[in-house]
């Protein structure tokens, strides 16, 4: 699917956001503005891509060896050099390439949730700020009342206006077309190869390793090999419930913030506050 892509030049959608870890454009071309999100993001981009190209060429070598190891006591030396070894290299050279087009989906997947996340964390952030701020001046005058300094000057209440609910409207809205195009165009299909793949996988090679007569070097490999398989389903699982996580957050995040401002909206920004909850359930 990757190389139909390639060679009909359809660039995945979902670079199109990414092209500010790259240095093509601002983050802020991404909606994504806080400085400490974004370098949080780029560490994590470094380290995944350090990380796969890593794994990717210790898992071509594993591979050849664990092809080669058994052939070399069971074949003779002509035998070994006229099949074993051009075997052996295309097994690794496969799994290479295999595990590579596993593993930068992958990693693009955890990126681009990532990413998704820290958008809604940051808009987050933003109603908490202005929660806080709300419910600090609101203190500041009900202790100037008690005090009965009328003639003091008093800090005047943050005015919540309809400008400020259609912005929270519109960046959740954003996420939400983003997330659906991603879905939708690409990772839909994608995640579902790799999870049949993979879950294939687990089977076979659990099988061979159990009741199949094999090497006890390659059948701890196989075993290692299945437990990484979990791992990747799990991992899976865990990136994609993350970005839902978090988009639970502002619900109560934005419970709060419509206590806040409780008495102080006039009925269409409660409407529009009240009609969030709906949205983002």
């Amino acid at each position: 699917m990757c190389f139909i892509h390639y060679f009909r030049g359809n660039r995945p959608v979902f670079l199109q956001s990414l092209d500010f870890l790259a240095g093509r454009c601002p983050s802020s071309d991404a909606c994504l503005h806080d400085v400490k999100l974004v370098e949080k993001l780029l560490t994590k981009t470094r380290f995944c891509i350090q990380f796969c190209e890593l794994n990717i060429i210790t898992v071509g070598i594993v591979s050849f060896i664990l092809s080669a190891w058994p052939l070399w006591f069971k074949c003779t030396i002509y035998e070994f050099i006229m099949f074993g070894l051009p075997w052996s290299l295309f097994f690794g050279i496969s799994s290479l390439f295999t595990y590579s087009a596993y593993s930068w989906n992958l990693i693009y997947f955890y990126i681009l949730c990532s990413y998704l996340r820290y958008r809604i964390r940051e808009i987050n952030e933003l109603v908490m700020r202005w929660t806080t701020k709300t419910f600090q001046r609101i203190q500041y005058q009900h202790q100037q009342r008690q005090r009965q300094q009328p003639k003091q000057r008093t800090t005047k209440i943050m005015s919540i206006s309809i400008i400020h609910i259609d912005f929270i409207r519109r960046q959740f809205d954003h996420i939400g077309h983003d997330i659906e195009q991603f879905s939708s165009k690409y990772f839909d299909k994608i995640l579902f190869f790799l999870i049949a793949l993979v879950a294939t996988f687990i089977n076979v090679v659990l099988y061979t390793s159990i009741f199949m007569p094999i090497d006890l070097t390659v059948r701890l490999s196989l075993l290692y090999s299945v437990l990484l398989a979990i791992i990747v389903i799990f991992f899976l699982l865990n990136t994609a419930s993350s970005v839902y996580e978090e988009s639970l957050k502002s619900i109560k995040v934005l419970n709060r913030f419509n206590i806040s401002q409780l008495g102080r909206l006039n009925a269409y920004c409660a409407y529009e506050v009240c009609s969030l909850f709906g949205f983002l359930i």
